[in-house]
Formats: structure tokens, sequence, C-alpha cells
């Protein structure tokens, strides 16, 4: 009986204690049981998952940075090779649609399709002879001897025949069955214009003598061509 009041006795005793400890439990603030040094885990979850989107985020960003400076270099370059090639074209169309160097103007060139002409105007003549009666007057106007114009040249007393202080056309040049005549005439005086040549600059003489100056260069169609 005295046992069985003991065990009661420290029964009670135990129920007391633990209700003291649930009670206290019970009192102490819902913050203060939270450690807020060690957050919980779906916190910290959060937070690294939010690092991850701004990391990735930041190397989109950079990818997008290099692709756009990339195009953009890609583009200057684009540019720059078209620009060079228009250059090379527009110097291409410069070099083609340059003028041909004349040897003297176009106010010249009539007095010399006459002198072409009147000296070998004929059928028989070729147009390397023509041209060459146009070297002869082009070797006078740069020879020291001589007149330095085509007209001096021309109208020099006692030079060419047919001509007195004027270079004109023959009155045979309006026939019509000289037309072709005259036309050669022209063609030659251009070509002699551009710079054609078949004589050295010492062959000053063009006429039927061969005897005419220091000696013969050459012969064409019975006409003699002499150095001075």
């Amino acid at each position: 009986m005295k046992l069985k009041t003991i065990m009661f006795a420290i029964s009670a005793f135990l129920v007391v204690v633990f209700a003291v400890y649930l009670s206290g439990i019970s009192s102490i603030p819902t913050e203060a049981l939270l450690d807020k040094s060690n957050p919980p885990t779906e916190v910290k979850q959060y937070t690294v998952v939010t690092t991850t989107k701004k990391a990735k985020t930041t190397k989109k960003s950079k990818t997008t940075e290099t692709t756009t400076t990339k195009k953009a270099a890609t583009t200057k370059a684009k540019k720059k090779k078209k620009k060079k090639k228009q250059q090379t074209t527009t110097a291409a169309a410069t070099t083609t649609t340059k003028a041909p160097t004349k040897i003297f103007p176009d106010s010249d060139l009539e007095m010399m399709a006459i002198v072409i002409y009147r000296e070998a105007g004929g059928d028989a003549y070729s147009n390397k002879t023509r041209i060459m009666v146009g070297n002869v007057v082009m070797n006078r106007v740069r020879s020291r001897h001589f007149p330095n114009t085509i007209y001096g040249v021309l109208t020099q007393r006692g030079q060419y025949a047919g001509v007195r202080g004027a270079v004109t056309w023959p009155s045979r040049a309006s026939n019509r069955w000289e037309r072709e005549a005259v036309k050669r005439a022209w063609a030659c005086a251009r070509r002699v214009q551009a710079g054609e040549n078949y004589l050295p600059a010492n062959v000053v003489y063009q006429s039927n003598y061969r005897n005419l100056g220091s000696g013969v260069y050459c012969v064409a169609n019975d006409m003699y061509f002499n150095y001075y």
C-alpha cells in the first residue's frame, strides 16, 4: 500500500512537470522559433534559382551584345568592300572614257584634210600614203627650219601647190564623184591628229622629185619622202 502511494506521487509529479514544460514552449513567440541565420531550405532554393536566372539573363545579354557587334563589323566590312568596288569601277570608267590625245587642235583638222586631199587625193594613193603626207606637215611644224603652225607650213611661199595665203578646198572637191576622196581625206586627217605616224622626225619633204633634200627615206605610190 505504501509502495502504491509512492508510485502515484511520482506519476503525479511527472505529469505536473510535463504540463509545465508544455506550457513554457507554447508561450515562446513563433518568430523566435525561426533561426534567421539558417533560413528554411525553400527560401535558400528560391535565392539560388533567382541567381541562376540572373546569370542566364546576363549571359544571354552578353551573347546578344557579341552577336550585334559581329553583325556591325560584318556590315561595316561589306560597306567598305562595296565602296572600294565602286571606286575601282569609277576609276575603270574614267580610264575607258578618257579622250584620246590629239597632236593638233580641231581648228586645224580641216586644213590637214585639205592638204591631204590636194597632195594625195587620187584613187591611186593608199590611206598610208595620205597619212604620210600629214606626217610631213607635222614634222615641219616641229622643225626649227619651218614655221611652227600648220597654217604657217601650208602657206609658206613655194611649198604647197595651190595654196596662196589661204588653205581652201579646190573647186573639184565639190563634185559628187569626189565625195569618197574627200571623205577619205577627212578620215586620214583624224588619224594623223590622233598621232598615227610612219616617218622619222627628219623626213620633211614629200614630192615627185627624187633629189629633193639630202636623200630618200621611202617611195609610196610614186611619191618620194625625203630627209631634210
